[in-house]
């Protein structure tokens, strides 16, 4: 029997590598820059990243599923190969041959649409909420071939206090909508865009996917729902769901 390749389905950033704040002291020494961002807020990999990113580049397909735009992902120094690509939270799915999947884009055209008006509600609302408190923030827009699918509050400043747990508290999230919290970055993602509903995308249009082992691979909450549709899944130990995990091992 020839063995087929298992496709890993994966999150990208806090998973494959972290900004320079987030690598531990003790693994400073080899990391390697893969990400540059116009905020000076840089990617990097540590050595056991670069062994685990070349390990399963050797072994499976991986398949990324990222929260980063197009223009973000475009900047990530990695070969993942002729795979499908989800970007934008999964509001962009790019096919093997580098091309925008536009039956993806056409069916969230029309979902996205309505959504608008409540969209720039909710950044304004979090604007003011953190002018009230005194917050220093950015919303900088997430539009993906022109859909714009989510609300984005960032604090750039290392030397400030993240405050974005207190934005998120002031403001009322409309019904369905997707709200994350992770470090420096809070977003608020319309219903019809989800990481997982593009991932159930993609492995439709994979032919063989059942008989093909997929993993997830995530660091996330809003990754467990991509990762509960593989076979198996992996999780770093430094992420919200390990955390999750373990802290509840130690209460039972």
């Amino acid at each position: 029997m020839t063995m087929l390749r298992p496709i890993m389905f994966a999150d990208l950033d806090d998973t494959f590598f972290q900004s320079l704040r987030k690598v531990p002291e003790t693994q400073h020494e080899g990391k390697v820059l893969v990400s540059e961002a116009i905020s000076g807020n840089h990617s990097y990999q540590t050595i056991k990243q670069q062994n685990l990113f070349a390990w399963l580049a050797a072994t499976t397909d991986i398949v990324p599923v990222t929260a980063r735009s197009s223009r973000s992902f475009a900047n990530v120094q990695l070969d993942f190969g002729a795979t499908f690509k989800i970007v934008g939270n999964g509001a962009v799915v790019i096919k093997p041959d580098g091309e925008v999947d536009q039956q993806w884009h056409e069916i969230l055209v029309s979902e996205t649409a309505k959504e608008l008006e409540s969209i720039h509600a909710l950044e304004a609302a979090c604007l003011a909420v953190a002018a009230e408190l005194g917050i220093a923030v950015r919303c900088p827009q997430s539009i993906e071939n022109g859909i714009r699918h989510s609300v984005i509050v960032k604090q750039d400043d290392p030397d400030v206090k993240i405050r974005l747990n207190e934005i998120l508290a002031g403001v009322s999230v409309p019904a369905g909508w997707t709200s994350h919290l992770n470090s420096n970055n809070l977003a608020f993602t319309v219903p019809s865009v989800s990481k997982k509903r593009a991932t159930e995308y993609v492995m439709s249009q994979i032919p063989d996917i059942d008989q093909r082992i997929t993993f997830g691979l995530g660091d996330s909450f809003t990754d467990m729902p991509f990762m509960g549709l593989c076979d198996f899944f992996a999780t770093p130990m430094r992420g919200q769901v390990a955390e999750k995990l373990i802290s509840t091992q130690i209460n039972h």
